[in-house]
């Protein structure tokens, strides 16, 4: 029963799987594109007739010994023969195929920030005795937790999500400011609301900043990003949420990365696109409570970062680093943290991810 209401969900295809030297086990989360390769983009929702047919022979002939999504992917995969995977760590694909295809080129790219409190639990209890092939990690900090844990050769790439998306002007700027939303609202009854409020306490103040300085606001709603697009009770109760506080602010239409880097001063909280606009020069602020778990920076406050409830502060924050050059802004970031000084000296080693997709055009040609 659990099987059949899972493929009720699914989406299934007539068409004839081709095969291609790369396939991308990320669903397309960084939308990579790539010249002269014919690569497979895998999508956990999404059926072969044929081979969903002859995965299900298998599950019944080994007598549901194993998963039928784990033999449906090891059919399609088989079907594609790619030379080389791509995915990120945070779903077990890129790990399911080093363990199927041992021979074959499992290549991995960084989801996300690694937050201190998550590295002795989460990263431990998921990560640990993993091996890949090949590991493209945000920076010097990520390769060295990540070592700990994952045996695999590694290589410094920044945001591969980002890198993909970097504009050819990024001097062309179109919005005063940006505010990157973080709303959610879950069902779950013990919830804590307080994200939430904190957000509606923020952008009170960025909007009094802008009606003071005759600046134009605009918000980057996380009900319109990608994955959330199809839930427009969603869009609906964020619209409210933010017609609640303030009256005067644009709906950013566009994706929030060509947001930020077309708006002279991006504001967010302590989410992981904030921290990506930073290995991408994007000039970015973030302000967040004390009561967060998950924290960029040891300090309270700093050149560009402050958590807490003061509204003076937080207003001259955002005045300090919105008059600021951008050269200024640049040697506070690589002041504050090191590990970002490569992004900011020798940046153009990532547009593109022209590392990343020099290294799998080798083991593919």
């Amino acid at each position: 029963m659990r099987l059949i209401n899972k493929l009720l969900k699914k989406r299934f295809l007539l068409k004839k799987i081709k095969k291609s030297d790369l396939i991308l086990l990320d669903n397309n989360f960084a939308n990579l594109k790539f010249k002269n390769i014919h690569f497979h983009i895998f999508d956990p929702d999404k059926y072969y007739i044929w081979e969903f047919l002859v995965s299900f022979y298998k599950y019944l002939t080994t007598l549901f010994s194993e998963s039928f999504s784990f033999i449906y992917f090891k059919t399609l995969i088989e079907k594609i023969e790619p030379k080389v995977a791509l995915g990120h760590e945070m779903n077990h694909h890129i790990f399911n195929f080093k363990k199927l295809f041992p021979d074959k080129i499992s290549a991995c790219y960084q989801y996300g920030y690694i937050f201190k409190k998550d590295i002795n639990d989460y990263y431990k209890k998921n990560f640990k005795g993993k091996k890949l092939d090949l590991f493209f990690v945000y920076d010097s900090r990520s390769m060295k937790i990540m070592k700990k844990f994952i045996k695999s050769k590694y290589f410094i790439n920044g945001s591969t999500k980002v890198n993909e998306h970097m504009p050819a002007n990024k001097k062309k700027k179109v919005y005063d400011l940006v505010f990157i939303s973080r709303l959610r609202f879950p069902k779950k009854k013990n919830w804590n609301n307080y994200d939430n409020q904190y957000d509606k306490f923020l952008i009170k103040i960025i909007d009094k900043y802008c009606n003071i300085n005759n600046l134009s606001l605009t918000i980057a709603f996380n009900s319109l990003r990608k994955d959330k697009k199809d839930k427009q009770d969603y869009f609906v109760k964020e619209k409210n949420f933010y017609n609640s506080a303030i009256k005067n602010y644009n709906i950013g239409r566009e994706d929030s990365l060509s947001l930020s880097h077309k708006s002279k001063l991006v504001i967010c909280n302590n989410s992981n696109h904030g921290f990506e606009l930073l290995l991408s020069k994007c000039k970015v602020v973030f302000i967040d409570s004390t009561k967060t778990d998950y924290k960029y920076f040891i300090e309270k406050k700093g050149p560009f970062w402050y958590y807490g409830n003061d509204k003076k502060q937080i207003f001259l924050l955002i005045d300090k680093v919105y008059k600021k050059s951008n050269r200024a802004w640049q040697k506070d970031v690589i002041k504050s943290n090191k590990n970002l000084e490569p992004f900011y000296k020798k940046n153009e080693l990532y547009y593109n991810n022209y590392i990343l997709k020099k290294k799998i055009e080798k083991f593919i040609n």
